[in-house]
This record gives structure tokens, C-alpha cells and sequence, in this order.
């Protein structure tokens, strides 16, 4: 015990001494919206993502500097009703920037399940819209952007058109965001040096 107690005082005094410095984190992001469908005909419904949405969902702090979001998957789940008349459903998703349309998904059939059933997962993504999805939540979190991402599903009854769609329609964003922190940290940690009041 003797021959410890000089490492035991030196650890003490060490842990007692901090610096700050660079941590890294990641965050997970689980964004569900929910489209109400009841139409004959073909359908278009608008969808929105907003600021505190992507904030409340991830719950990064303000000061973090952020250094990838990834999406790792985009997902959907038919929910109908007992009066509807389509077998399966035709879906595509588009996000709305202004006047322009950006593919994320095209005509994707998806079947027609339960409320306990899973997501199923859509395996044909359009690079160019997910691109537009993780630049849009990179601006929400670094605070260069406030405006809504708006997510439009359009669709119809599949394999034959034009049948009564009643039901919900749900979309699941999955992914992760790497994130940086400056914190307080014992002097003994390796990490790259920062300063809690300037950008690192």
C-alpha cells in the first residue's frame, strides 16, 4: 500500500488539474412525419421539417460544431383503414425548395400493413435529395438556415390506378449527426486544445 500511495497522491493532484479541449459526439436522428390520405384519384400532400423539429429531435447543443450528418435510411409504413379500396401504394417523395422539385424517392411501391408492422425500407434513394436532406439539417444545426424543409408525397393506387386510398401514410428519416464540442477536461486526456468562447 505504501509503495501506491505516491501514485494514488499523483493521480489526486492531476485529476484536479483541467484544460479545456475538443470532444467529439454523435447524435442520432429519428424524424417521423405523418401523411392523411382519403382520395380516388391520385395525391399529392405537402410535408413539412422544421428548425425545432431537427433541434429537438438530435438535442445538440448550440456551441457544437457540426462535421457530418449522414442519412442512413428513409422509410415508409401504408396504414388504411377498413374502407379503402387499393391493394398496395405507388409512392413519390420530392423536396420543394422554392420553384424547384428535387427527387428523393420515385415510384415506389409500398405494401399495405398493419399498425404493428415494421417500416419498410426504401432501397432506390435519389443521391441529389438526400444530399438536399443532410444539407438542410447541417444549415438547421450550424444556424445558417430557419426556413422549413418542405418533404411532398405523391402517389396512387397500385398495380391499378385510380382506386380510393383512405389511410396514413408514414415516412421515417433516419441518421446521425458527428458533432464537436469544447469541454473541461482532466489534463492528462490528450485532446486538441480549444477555447469555450472561440470558434473551434
Amino acid at each position: 500500500m505504501k509503495k501506491l500511495l505516491p501514485f494514488l497522491v499523483l493521480t489526486a493532484v492531476l485529476c484536479t488539474k483541467c484544460q479545456y479541449g475538443k470532444d467529439r459526439f454523435v447524435a442520432n436522428i429519428d424524424i417521423n412525419n405523418t401523411y392523411d390520405v382519403n382520395k380516388t384519384s391520385p395525391f399529392s400532400n405537402a410535408g413539412e421539417i422544421d428548425l425545432g423539429l431537427v433541434r429537438d429531435n438530435t438535442n445538440i447543443p448550440y456551441d457544437a460544431t457540426i462535421e457530418e450528418v449522414n442519412i442512413e435510411s428513409i422509410s415508409v409504413k401504408v396504414i388504411v383503414t377498413s374502407d379503402n379500396l387499393a391493394s398496395a401504394v405507388s409512392l413519390s417523395g420530392k423536396l420543394r425548395q422554392g420553384a424547384s422539385n428535387i427527387e428523393v424517392f420515385n415510384d415506389y411501391v409500398a405494401p399495405l400493413v398493419g399498425v404493428d408492422a415494421p417500416f419498410i425500407g426504401l432501397n432506390s434513394l435519389i443521391e441529389t435529395g438526400v444530399d438536399g436532406i443532410k444539407s438542410k439539417i447541417s444549415s438547421y444545426l450550424t444556424g445558417a438556415d430557419t426556413t422549413p424543409l418542405n418533404f411532398d408525397l405523391a402517389g396512387d393506387s397500385s398495380p391499378t390506378t385510380g382506386k380510393l386510398i383512405h389511410g396514413q401514410i408514414l415516412l421515417k428519416i433516419t441518421g446521425s449527426v458527428k458533432y464537436a464540442k469544447c469541454v473541461n477536461m482532466p489534463i492528462f486526456i490528450v485532446g486538441e486544445p480549444c477555447h469555450p468562447s472561440l470558434p473551434y
